[in-house]
């Protein structure tokens, strides 16, 4: 794109850093805060390519809100473009804000207009989904060498003392990031947590399911709410990308186990956001 100067995109990003202590850089217009493996990088990817009036960051998930905060406004700020035409807008994909319990009481702090999109993917293939990935990983940290049943009693088990003890599980721990395969398909919860500070009317829910049925039409349902406008003449390309491979399929006394575990999650978010997808 040539929506700004070839001299103001290649300016150092200390510099940049440097400009934004002073007031200068951007901020995000809008962020796809999740969930983690429900489609995050497919759609940022299409709104990258497709959008006309779109600048992206450094890279599509940031971490600052979640992982990152204490590297500074400064830093965050320099992960976008100094310069911005007008009518053109910026924002990032990070899936874990939505289940850090952190983020929406620090965005609301910096952002209270930003606007947000959920994707929400059944739990069940979620957990199951996030699970292959880490088996998958070449990533030390990830990878679980437990089978599927045996992480999950792992976890029962954490969220058994976690409840005997009344205590809230600490973020940025290693179970928190990579073993939370129940935890984060916990989405009434975490929904419940960012509607203390935003209004309804700055999210967009998609089920991740219809979206990948139906793509185009979601497309163009988030440039519609985002203001974003399609590149002329273009032709959409809508394939699913950043998807995970299985070795085998879920067992079915896993996934009934796993139906009744997040039918009473499942309820509550269908009544929080007036939506029901009918997960089984």
């Amino acid at each position: 794109m040539n929506l700004i100067s070839k001299q103001v995109r290649n300016i150092p990003f200390k510099a940049k850093r440097v400009a934004c202590t002073f007031g200068l850089g951007n901020h995000p217009d809008f962020l796809i805060i999740g969930a983690q493996k429900a489609g995050t990088t497919s759609l940022f990817n299409y709104i990258n390519e497709y959008a006309q009036n779109f600048i992206s960051p450094k890279t599509k998930e940031l971490q600052f809100f979640s992982e990152k905060y204490q590297k500074g406004d400064s830093w965050y700020k320099a992960q976008f473009p100094l310069k911005i035409k007008n009518g053109c807008l910026t924002g990032e994909a990070t899936p874990d804000y939505l289940f850090y319990h952190r983020c929406p009481e620090r965005i609301y702090a910096k952002y209270p207009n930003v606007k947000f999109i959920v994707l929400l993917r059944n739990p069940i293939d979620r957990a199951y989904s996030q699970y292959n990935f880490q088996r998958n990983s070449n990533k030390t940290k990830a990878y679980n060498p437990l089978s599927f049943e045996e992480a999950l009693q792992e976890e029962l088990q954490e969220e058994l003392q976690e409840e005997q003890s009344q205590t809230i599980t600490e973020e940025f721990t290693y179970k928190y990031k990579y073993r939370s395969y129940l935890k984060r398909g916990h989405y009434y919860e975490q929904l419940q947590k960012w509607l203390e500070y935003y209004p309804k009317e700055q999210f967009l829910f998609i089920e991740s399911e219809d979206f990948y049925k139906n793509t185009e039409t979601h497309l163009n349902e988030v440039f519609s709410f985002l203001g974003l406008e399609f590149k002329e003449g273009i032709e959409l390309n809508l394939k699913a990308q950043n998807k995970t491979g299985y070795s085998e399929r879920l067992k079915g006394d896993t996934r009934e186990y796993l139906q009744n575990y997040f039918k009473p999650h499942n309820e509550k978010l269908y009544s929080l956001i007036q939506r029901n997808f009918d997960w089984d």
